[in-house]
C-alpha cells in the first residue's frame, strides 16, 4: 500500500493560537490575579523548570521525567487489566446471546455509578497508593472496551460465520479469520476510549496520598496555593496522554493492515 503524506492542518492551529495570544494579554487587561490565572509566560518557565530544573521555582524543579514515569506505569497497568478483561468479557459476551443476557444488565448498572463514588470504597479495599489507582483507571477503562468490542462483534454477519464453519473452521480459526479482523474497527475505538479514560481517573486516583506522579503533584500544588504547577501538570498530562494514544492508534493500525 502507497502512503499517501497527509497535510499539516493549519486551521488546528488557529484556536491554540487565539488561547495564547489572549492569555499573554486579557489577564492584565482585566486585572486577574496571578493566583487564579498565572501569566502564560510563568507556565512555559514551570514547564521548563519542572523537565530540567532550570530555576528551581519549588521543590518539584527538575523531577518531571520521576512524576511522569510513575504516571506512565500506573495507567498502563491498569489500561492492561481493563483490556484482558474487557475484551476477554468483550468476545465472549458479543459471541453468545446467553452470556451477554446474563451479565450486561450488572456492567451497564455498575458502569452508571459515577467514577468520583469510587473513590472512598476503592480507599477501603486497597488502602492509599499503587493499588487504589490501578483500580480505579482499570475500572474506567474497561466499560469502554467492553461496550464497543461486544458491539463489534455482534453487528458481524452472521451468515460468515455460517460459511467459515460451513468450510470446516474451528472455533478458534473462525475467531481468528472472521470475527477478530471484522470487529477491529469497533475494539480500536474502545482501547483508545478506555486509554482516555484512564488519564482521567489516574489524576482521580494520584491525588489520594501517593508520593510520584502527575496527580500527586497537582493536589500539592493545590494546598500551596501553586496554580502555576497545577496547569503545567495538567499541559504534561495532555501531552503525554497524546502520545500513548497515537502510538496506540499506529499499533492498531497495524494490526489491521495484518
Amino acid at each position: 500500500m502507497k502512503s499517501k503524506l497527509r497535510k499539516p492542518n493549519m486551521l488546528g492551529v488557529v484556536v491554540p493560537a487565539l488561547i495564547i495570544v489572549a492569555w499573554i494579554f486579557l489577564p492584565s487587561i482585566l486585572d486577574i490575579p496571578q493566583h487564579t490565572l498565572p501569566p502564560f509566560r510563568s507556565i512555559v518557565y514551570g514547564l521548563i523548570d519542572f523537565a530540567f530544573g532550570t530555576h528551581n521555582f519549588n521543590m518539584y524543579s527538575g523531577t518531571m521525567l520521576q512524576h511522569v514515569t510513575a504516571s506512565i506505569g500506573r495507567v498502563l497497568s491498569g489500561f492492561a487489566v481493563a483490556v484482558a478483561l474487557g475484551l476477554t468479557f468483550g468476545y465472549i459476551s458479543g459471541c453468545s446471546i446467553t452470556i451477554y443476557r446474563l451479565f450486561s444488565p450488572v456492567i451497564n448498572f455498575i458502569r452508571s455509578i459515577p467514577g468520583i463514588a469510587w473513590l472512598p470504597i476503592s480507599i477501603v479495599w486497597f488502602g492509599i497508593g499503587n493499588n487504589q489507582s490501578i483500580f480505579l483507571i482499570s475500572l474506567a477503562a474497561f466499560f469502554p472496551i467492553f461496550a464497543n468490542t461486544c458491539h463489534g462483534v455482534q453487528a458481524i454477519d452472521k451468515e460468515l460465520i455460517a460459511v467459515s464453519k460451513t468450510f470446516g473452521a474451528n472455533a478458534l480459526q473462525t475467531f481468528r479469520y472472521v470475527i477478530f479482523p471484522l470487529s477491529l474497527r469497533d475494539v480500536s475505538v474502545g482501547l483508545r476510549i478506555g486509554l482516555g479514560f484512564s488519564w482521567a481517573y489516574l489524576v482521580l486516583g494520584e491525588m489520594t496520598g501517593v508520593n510520584r506522579g502527575l496527580g500527586a503533584v497537582m493536589q500539592d500544588s493545590r494546598m500551596l496555593g501553586q496554580t502555576q504547577m497545577i496547569i503545567v501538570c495538567m499541559l504534561v498530562i495532555a501531552l503525554t496522554a497524546k502520545i500513548f494514544d497515537k502510538l496506540l492508534h499506529l499499533l492498531l493500525k497495524a494490526a489491521e493492515d495484518l
